[in-house]
């Protein structure tokens, strides 16, 4: 998402754009590392569309996924930062492993990511059983790509909703396909459910926490290559 995309930007020095991964896209350095970041989108197939497309622009020795998840394990808090030994593609079905050469003895758990926003506390708690410890929707599709390819890859999501306060299951609807936010569908959601004005509130306050924190680790995992 572009909120996920600035935090990283941020951290990036002799920061200049990279139009040929679209007009948010852009190239430098964090540490003594040359970085190429972009956005993504929402959901497992834009997310599959765009790594191939990197792997296709630049040569790209290492992968890193950075920005928010929800958590499926009880004691991950707002702004926590998950880096997962593996992820879950849901959609296919399939498991990937990720790198031990970028912040190794932070890694822990699995991530799953599907194209189904998963709310309800039963579901979640089914998935923190199978050894999952948050949920996205793109990094198991990227994980993948990675895999085919033989390129490394590493994931920094930070959590930004916990499993005792999910999102409101209609919060997708919010939000373009490239996670910018649908103005229009933000103001009739509103309109149907004022009350859930608070909760859109504290959504984006610990989502925007999430974005920063997710950004610093990875640029610290990074600076330390």
């Amino acid at each position: 998402m572009p909120m996920e995309l600035a935090a990283v930007r941020r951290r990036i020095v002799d920061r200049r754009p990279f139009p040929t991964l679209g007009r948010r896209a852009v190239t430098g350095r964090i540490g003594a590392v040359d970085v190429v970041a972009t956005t993504v989108g929402v959901g497992t197939r834009r997310a599959t569309d765009t790594a191939e497309r990197v792997m296709q622009t630049v040569s790209v020795p290492l992968m890193v996924v950075v920005g928010i998840a929800g958590a499926t394990a009880p004691h991950l808090k707002v702004a926590d930062v998950v880096v997962p030994e593996a992820a879950v593609h849901g959609p296919a079905g399939s498991r990937h492993t990720s790198t031990t050469s970028v912040a190794a003895l932070d890694r822990n758990g699995t991530i799953h990511s599907h194209d189904e926003l998963i709310v309800d506390i039963d579901s979640a708690g089914a998935l923190h059983r199978q050894g999952v410890v948050a949920m996205d929707m793109e990094t198991g599709a990227i994980a993948a790509v990675c895999e085919r390819h033989g390129v490394e890859w590493a994931a920094f999501r930070a959590v930004s909703d916990t499993i005792d306060a999910p999102p409101d299951k209609d919060i997708m609807t919010m939000l373009n396909s490239d996670g910018s936010p649908d103005v229009v569908a933000s103001l009739r959601f509103i309109a149907r459910k004022p009350h859930r004005i608070p909760h859109l509130v504290s959504l984006a306050r610990n989502s925007a926490k999430a974005c920063e924190a997710a950004a610093a680790a990875a640029a610290r995992a990074l600076e330390n290559l």
